[in-house]
């Protein structure tokens, strides 16, 4: 990955979670964190990653992200000195579950050699 690369996804990041804060309303009671972005080596496209807490919101918060997106573009577009925006697609973060999982195998097991001694 080039340094080019990495500064897009730094300033998609950045710039995207100053413009969910201002201008996007997300349902009462949520939180949607981005987690991560991936730029496209041509830097045409790119694909950002959100968690949202409490899970029951993603489906609602994915189509309030998709509907602001291209407002979001046209002002990523008047501060880069770029030719054109990466195209930004969203997805759901699915870390944090996935190490959930992990932690309560890992209880578990300890839990079963508590039992055992």
């Amino acid at each position: 990955m080039s340094l080019r690369t990495e500064q897009f996804e730094e300033l998609i990041i950045r710039e995207l979670g100053v413009f969910f804060s201002r201008e996007v309303e997300f349902p009462l009671g949520c939180l949607v964190t981005i987690t991560r972005a991936k730029v496209s080596d041509d830097l045409k496209y790119a694909t950002v990653w959100l968690s949202v807490l409490p899970e029951k919101f993603t489906g609602t918060c994915l189509t309030i992200a998709g509907r602001a997106v291209r407002e979001f573009q046209k002002n990523l577009f008047r501060k880069m000195a770029t030719k054109f925006v990466p195209k930004i697609t969203f997805k759901i973060d699915i870390t944090e579950k996935k190490a959930e999982v992990v932690e309560n195998l890992i209880n578990q097991v300890k839990e079963d050699e508590s039992n055992i001694n």
